[in-house]
């Protein structure tokens, strides 16, 4: 009895799965069901696409009427086809690319360009006019030529560029073409030379002088620097050149001991003195700060501040 028992409640538990397994069936020959002819499933995703050589239109694939001399594309935008190499495309037709004389199919197969010494001119490849002093370059842009070194294009030919004595060619394509020697400076289209005082020398660039360490440039001449004692120099353009040591201050035109008062100390740069903490600056020196009762020392150390809830009114610590 048992037995038959089980028997029968495996027999509608298997009716009962039956269904569950028949769905996927279904449900994937609906969805192949509504795939348009001349279309497939996508390879991922949901959906379906058209076949190659066909566009979707109201949810069907029509042809694409693809002309002579081309072939369908997978692109969803434009015709749906190009045409083949060597042709292009003109009124919705595909006409082979006419050849040219002294021309060639470029690699895309879509356009003509011209053999080297030939330039596209009103639809033909014209040999480029090389200009005496000229020679033949890549005519994709410009006239298609260049002047030698040593002449410069103007007005379609090539002219020789007057250089003057103590100067050389440059390759630069503007500017006079030209540039001075070393020690020669162009004043008036020449190149004028540069007469360096005693003590100084030629800078990096060749075109002018600076003096040597420990003189200054004054009225077209190096003068010695005057460095007074407790001073030493200094490599700077401006001012006198010099500047005193640590502990001293310039004054009329020396250097003078910085003197400082009790309880302060000379400053990071050494040119002043700062009052120690606790101390403030009155009349040229350092006087004890007073502290109110409720106070202290501020971040400087040199006043005070009320402590919290208290403020300050004058020189008291009130509550609000």
């Amino acid at each position: 009895m048992s037995n038959m028992l089980r028997l029968s409640n495996s027999f509608y538990a298997l009716i009962l799965l039956l269904p569950l397994a028949v769905v996927p069936d279904l449900v994937l020959a609906q969805v192949n069901s509504k795939v348009p002819e001349n279309a497939r499933a996508k390879s991922y995703g949901g959906g379906w696409e058209c076949n190659r050589g066909y566009r979707e239109i109201d949810d069907a694939c029509i042809a694409i009427e693809v002309p002579a001399n081309a072939y369908p594309t997978s692109r969803s935008y434009g015709n749906g086809w190009e045409c083949v190499w060597g042709f292009e495309e003109i009124d919705n037709s595909c006409l082979a690319i006419r050849a040219l004389p002294n021309a060639y199919l470029d690699p895309s197969g879509e356009r003509l360009k011209c053999n080297r010494g030939y330039e596209m001119i009103n639809g033909a490849c014209v040999s480029v006019q090389v200009p005496a002093n000229g020679y033949l370059v890549d005519a994709s842009y410009g006239p298609g030529w260049e002047c030698d070194r040593g002449h410069r294009e103007v007005n379609g030919v090539c002219i020789a560029i007057k250089v003057p004595a103590h100067a050389y060619l440059t390759n630069k394509s503007y500017g006079r073409g030209w540039e001075c020697e070393r020690g020669y400076l162009e004043v008036d289209e020449t190149c004028t030379y540069i007469d360096v005082p005693p003590h100084a020398y030629l800078n990096s660039s060749g075109d002018d002088w600076t003096c040597e360490r420990g003189y200054r440039a004054i009225a077209g001449a190096c003068v010695a620097t005057k460095v007074p004692v407790n001073g030493f120099l200094v490599e700077t353009s401006y001012g006198p050149g010099w500047e005193c040591t640590r502990g001293h201050k310039e004054a009329d035109g020396a250097c003078s001991a910085i003197e400082i008062p009790q309880n302060a100390y000379l400053n990071s740069s050494g040119d002043d003195w700062t009052c120690e903490r606790g101390f403030r600056e009155a009349d040229k020196a350092c006087v004890r700060v007073s502290l109110p009762q409720n106070a202290h020392l501020d971040y400087s150390g040199n006043d005070w501040d009320c402590n919290r809830p208290y403020r300050r009114q004058q020189d008291t610590c009130i509550l609000p």
